[in-house]
């Protein structure tokens, strides 16, 4: 092994050749680069993720918007069918399952006091979904009177032949 020996080759430390110069640049560049692209791309996906979360929320009140509606009507109904007799307590709960609708809701009716001359009221609140981490409320306050003026329902018939569109030209 003696016989063996390496030639050294004394390297300047101090001086950097511009060779090494050129490579150091390049390296920062797509450092530089690697960062702003991952930057990019955590606003992108997060403004995606936003953008969900929105979408979903105004389902939620759409939702919400559609149970106030049908609280009124149930409300309208049972106040046609029994009058007062038919909130004991002067309220009525509807409990709706995760069968009924996704999530599940929970309609409140309560009978507002009655001034004297005044038709009576009814206050519908709204929770909807029933349980989960952004639930929306909604609240109305609606006449209730034996000509309250309830849209009449659509039958299945009409609501199949609405959404048909294999006739039309």
């Amino acid at each position: 092994m003696r016989g063996c020996r390496e030639k050294l080759v004394p390297t300047s430390r101090g001086n950097p050749t511009p060779q090494s110069l050129r490579l150091g640049s390049m390296l920062t560049i797509v450092m530089v680069l690697l960062v702003v692209i991952s930057l990019l791309t955590a606003a992108l996906v997060r403004g995606s993720l936003l953008g969900i979360r929105r979408q979903q929320m105004a389902e939620r009140v759409a939702q919400a918007d559609l149970l106030l509606q049908a609280g009124r009507d149930r409300a309208v109904a049972l106040w046609r069918g029994a009058g007062p007799a038919a909130f004991p307590d002067g309220q009525a709960v509807w409990e709706l399952s995760a069968d009924e609708v996704p999530g599940g809701g929970r309609v409140e009716l309560r009978l507002a006091e009655e001034r004297a001359g005044s038709p009576a009221h009814i206050d519908v609140m709204v929770t909807y979904p029933r349980e989960g981490p952004t639930p929306v409320r909604r609240e109305g306050r609606f006449e209730l009177s034996m000509r309250s003026s309830v849209p009449p329902a659509r039958s299945e018939e009409h609501t199949s032949e609405l959404q048909s569109h294999s006739d039309l030209v």
